[in-house]
C-alpha cells in the first residue's frame, strides 16, 4: 500500500493512501459487518480509519475499539478522529475544555489511550486563531494525540493559525480534511453539505506550503464511475447537478479514454487521480460492500503518476469553448 509521511507533534509516521471512513453511509451495518469491512481493508494495507464520535450514534468507535481489542492489532492501525464539531447555527465548540471532552469519549469509546491524528471539525472565523491553538497546545500536552489537522477550514485561516503556532513554538496543522476529487463540484455542493473543496487557487496553496490533504467524496459520488459505464442519464440527479460542468465533462471524456486504454474500470483513474497528484494526498474512501472495497484496495496499488494525473485534470479554455 502507498503511504504519505505524517509529521506529527513529535515525530514522523506513514499512513496508507487509502483511509476507510465509517461515517452515516455505515449506520445501518451490523457489528460484524463492520468488523469484516476492517479486516478486508487491514488486508489490503490500509492501516487508517477515519471516525468521529458521533459518527453512526458513536458505533463507529466503539465498534472500531472492539475490533482492534478482537485482533490485537492496535500498534498497526491509524485511529484518524475528530473533536469540535458544531451544526451550522450552533454555537462553536473550538475551546481546550471542548477538545478535551472530545478526546476523553473518543478514547473510551475507541478503547485506546492516544489518537493518531486528531482533527478539528469546521472553524469559527469569529474566534481568534491565537485562541484556537493555544487551546491545541493543551490538548498536545496530555500526551495522547501523535498529530493535529483541522477539517474544512479555509486556507486563510489555516495560514494565520500555522504562522502563530509557529512563531509560538506550538504545534502546527499538518494537514486540512475537505472534499477533493477528480471533479470539482458547484457551489451548490458546497452550501449544500457545508464543506470545503479543493479549486484550482487553494492547490496551489497546499503545493507552496507543503500541507497534505485528506480528501473525502474522493469519488465525486460516483459521478465518473457511473457515467462512464451507463452514461450521463444514470446519474442521481443531485449527482449531476452538482458536477456535470463542462470541465468535468471533459475529464469523464479521459476517464473513459484512459479505462479503453488500460483495460481498467473508472475506479482507478478517479482514484489514481488522488492518490497521484502533486500533494500528498489520503483518500478517504467509505462503503458498506467488501466487493466494493476490493474494488478500491486493488485500484489504490494501480500506477498513476503525477503526468497521468495532470493530463485527467487539466482544462484549458479552448476546451471549453463550445
Amino acid at each position: 500500500m502507498k503511504t504519505i509521511l505524517v509529521h506529527g507533534v513529535r515525530e514522523e509516521f506513514e499512513v496508507s493512501r487509502i483511509a476507510f471512513g465509517t461515517g452515516s453511509a455505515l449506520k445501518g451495518l451490523e457489528k460484524e459487518q463492520f468488523f469484516a469491512l476492517f479486516d478486508l481493508f487491514e488486508a489490503h494495507g490500509g492501516t487508517v480509519i477515519d471516525t468521529a464520535p458521533g459518527y453512526c450514534g458513536g458505533k463507529s468507535e466503539q465498534y472500531i475499539g472492539e475490533w482492534m481489542q478482537r485482533k490485537d492489532n492496535r500498534k498497526r492501525i491509524h485511529i484518524s478522529t475528530k473533536a469540535c464539531h458544531a451544526f451550522p447555527g450552533e454555537p462553536s465548540r473550538l475551546t481546550e475544555k471542548d477538545m478535551l471532552e472530545d478526546l476523553s469519549l473518543s478514547l473510551r469509546q475507541l478503547q485506546t489511550d492516544y489518537i493518531d491524528i486528531l482533527w478539528l471539525h469546521n472553524d469559527d472565523p469569529s474566534v481568534p486563531v491565537q485562541q484556537i491553538m493555544d487551546a491545541v497546545q493543551a490538548v498536545v500536552e496530555t500526551g495522547k494525540v501523535r498529530a493535529i489537522g483541522c477539517s474544512n477550514w479555509a486556507t486563510d485561516r489555516i495560514e494565520q493559525a500555522n504562522g502563530y503556532a509557529q512563531r509560538s513554538g506550538q504545534t502546527c496543522f499538518f494537514a486540512n480534511q475537505i472534499q477533493m476529487s477528480l471533479a470539482q463540484p458547484s457551489d451548490a455542493y458546497r452550501e449544500r453539505y457545508n464543506v470545503r473543496s479543493m479549486d484550482e487557487e487553494s492547490y496551489r496553496w497546499y503545493l507552496e506550503h507543503g500541507l497534505s490533504v485528506f480528501a473525502f467524496s474522493a469519488m465525486a459520488q460516483g459521478f465518473f464511475s457511473i457515467a462512464a459505464s451507463q452514461g450521463i442519464a444514470a446519474l442521481p440527479p443531485e449527482t449531476a447537478s452538482y458536477f456535470s460542468s463542462i470541465k468535468n465533462l471533459i475529464r469523464l471524456r479521459r476517464v473513459q479514454e484512459y479505462m479503453e486504454k488500460h483495460h481498467v474500470s473508472a475506479t482507478v483513474p478517479v482514484l489514481g487521480y488522488v492518490m497521484g497528484n502533486r500533494l500528498p494526498a489520503v483518500a478517504i474512501m467509505s462503503t458498506t460492500k467488501t466487493g466494493n472495497l476490493e474494488e478500491i484496495m486493488r485500484a489504490a496499488e494501480a500506477d498513476f503518476t503525477e503526468e497521468d494525473a495532470d493530463t485527467l485534470f487539466r482544462v484549458t479554455e479552448k476546451e471549453e469553448m463550445p
